[in-house]
């Protein structure tokens, strides 16, 4: 029936009963949703015939291929075993991965460089350098704090930017020195030159 008031007709869903109110363009509309309309056989038909492009399969033919999949494991439903898919982890893990590279993710030092790296490239610091030049730089210092003298596994060496990030410094490996924890909180961010490494005779 037609609103006079607001322009709209009434149509009445032949899935579900339900009466909705529609703009004269869709005065023709048997459904309210589209679940409502993928429910009738006809549409499910449609769509399936869309999406395979084949018609209908009639029963003998479902009967047949029925009787041809008997025995096959993955149409029933197959699953691999437990141990089936312990064996394939255990021959995609560690050195037998694609995307082994050379061990270096096993390494913690290695894991906590990366995990600085994104933090200055989170602060939109200038320049980068690589894991290999920090760990060159490190052997140039003996492994050893330039401002305490103390050496690793005593202490563990951090980078310390000579010209903190903040104040303009760039993060490029000559920016760069090794500084234990404590001597590089102490610093700051501080513009001190550069400390050289003094090794007592």
């Amino acid at each position: 029936m037609r609103n006079g008031v607001r322009g709209k007709f009434k149509i009445q869903c032949e899935t579900c009963g339900k009466e909705r109110e529609v703009y004269f363009s869709f005065r023709h509309q048997r459904f309210c949703s589209r679940a409502c309309k993928r429910c009738t056989q006809a549409t499910k038909d449609q769509i399936r015939q869309t999406k395979l492009g084949v018609p209908i399969h009639s029963e003998a033919w479902k009967k047949k291929r029925s009787q041809e999949m008997m025995g096959n494991k993955h149409a029933e439903g197959f699953q691999m075993s437990p141990e089936h898919k312990l064996a394939i982890i255990n021959a995609q893990s560690g050195n037998k991965s694609h995307f082994w590279k050379d061990g270096r993710c096993q390494d913690k030092e290695y894991i906590s460089w990366i995990n600085n790296r994104w933090h200055h490239r989170k602060r939109m610091a200038r320049g980068s350098h690589t894991y290999a030049e920090w760990a060159e730089l490190k052997n140039q210092y003996n492994l050893t704090c330039p401002s305490c003298l103390r050496s690793e596994p005593e202490i563990k060496l951090t980078e310390d930017h000579i010209i903190p990030l903040s104040k303009g410094g760039a993060n490029d490996i000559a920016n760069i020195q090794p500084l234990c924890l404590h001597c590089n909180l102490v610093k700051h961010d501080k513009l001190i030159p550069k400390i050289q490494l003094v090794t007592i005779s």
